[in-house]
């Protein structure tokens, strides 16, 4: 669990209650570089929500409304030794500073959720993202980074696919 994740969402999801509860529907709120809660445009549209480092933009950007959003990536904190990178993502399973994932992407109604999972998921990876995101109510995209810096998509939720912009 990244306690500094759950700091950053759990600001972002009160600063979300107070707006909604004042009735505003038209808002982004920026909880840090990776936790954003966003309800729609001033026109009543969905937001276009792009990832930073993506290959490919249209492969990597979302039309999503009412949303919360958290990442997890290593592309601001890592160290390649010998070709690996070494990241500030520890893995519990083997104590090492490493992830097979560069990026995780998660979409969901409650900041403070999504930003305790999406350091473990980019860790854990699609089988559990599958299983958490099942039980907790979020949808997922998992990047690795093939392209020396830039995420390539891996696998996403299928309810996350129909939302992305290339896929309508």
């Amino acid at each position: 669990i990244d306690l500094g994740g759950l700091v950053k969402g759990y600001s972002t999801e009160r600063v979300k209650q107070m707006v909604q509860g004042i009735g505003s529907k038209h808002y982004v709120i920026n909880g840090g570089q990776s936790s954003i809660s966003f309800g729609t445009t001033k026109e009543g549209n969905p937001y276009n929500v792009s990832l930073q480092y993506s290959v490919v933009s249209k492969e990597n950007t979302y039309s999503l409304a009412d949303s919360d959003i958290s990442t997890s990536a290593i592309y601001e904190q890592y160290l390649y030794v010998d070709g690996l990178a070494y990241s500030h993502a520890i893995n519990p399973k083997t104590g090492l500073p490493n992830a097979d994932y560069s990026m995780a992407f998660l979409v969901g109604n409650n900041s403070a959720l999504l930003d305790a999972f999406s350091t473990s998921v980019m860790i854990a990876g699609p089988e559990k993202a599958r299983e958490w995101g099942a039980k907790f109510g979020f949808e997922y995209a998992l990047f690795d980074d093939m392209f020396k810096g830039y995420a390539r998509l891996v696998e996403e939720s299928e309810t996350l696919t129909e939302k992305r912009v290339s896929a309508k």
